[in-house]
């Protein structure tokens, strides 16, 4: 069984269209159980929502998913993403040979074709979506939660080289990613605490 773990902050009507299209483009193209992080009340359709409580923190959410619902292989994703044909076959397909994975994105990861190894971040590592076993995470621990937004995804590939996971960039896999969609509707004081100041959080450690 494979789970899809979607965060969502949909704080307006273009938010809550745009992680309706993300679960929508996920079950058409896959046959995984998603589930929805949600940080308003907005309950979606053709998925299961957990509405949580607590103060956004990127990786919080994803490991409050990781959590609550037992799975083989958890896909941890943004909610600005447009899933392709096949792109979960390959992940699965993948994982037989590493522990962690991220599709290609044909804006970010241009004309790239085969399969990467390594934890650069928007390079080997897409911070916006990747899969991995579930023992695999178990040998993990569950993801570092000292930074809230930003730098999450440097934190997690961090820690997967630390306990010797292996991670590549799958190119037969294509998730489409927006680009921080949420991010961009809120307050700029907002924006400022979950960007630059995480990278200062981040870079004290």
């Amino acid at each position: 069984m494979t789970t899809v773990i979607i965060v969502s902050n949909a704080i307006s009507f273009e938010l809550r269209r745009m992680t309706q299209q993300a679960i929508d483009s996920c079950n058409e193209t896959s046959n995984a159980n998603i589930i929805v992080l949600e940080g308003t009340k907005t309950v979606f359709e053709r998925c299961k929502t957990y509405n949580y409580d607590f103060p956004f923190n990127y990786n919080r959410c994803l490991n409050f998913g990781y959590q609550i619902a037992p799975s083989d292989i958890y896909v941890f994703c943004n909610n600005d993403l447009n899933f392709q044909e096949d792109w979960l076959f390959y992940l699965e397909e993948a994982l037989q040979h590493y522990d962690s994975v991220s599709p290609m994105c044909p804006i970010a990861h241009k004309n790239k074709t085969g399969v990467y190894e390594g934890y650069g971040i928007g390079k080997e590592f897409s911070g916006w979506c990747y899969a991995m076993t579930d023992k695999a995470m178990k040998k993990l621990g569950l993801f570092p939660e000292f930074v809230n937004f930003w730098y999450s995804d440097n934190a997690t590939a961090d820690k997967l080289r630390e306990k010797g996971l292996k991670h590549a960039l799958i190119c037969n896999s294509v998730v489409v990613h927006l680009g921080s969609q949420t991010l961009k509707k809120m307050p700029r004081i907002e924006q400022y605490k979950l960007t630059v100041k995480q990278k200062e959080i981040y870079k004290s450690k």
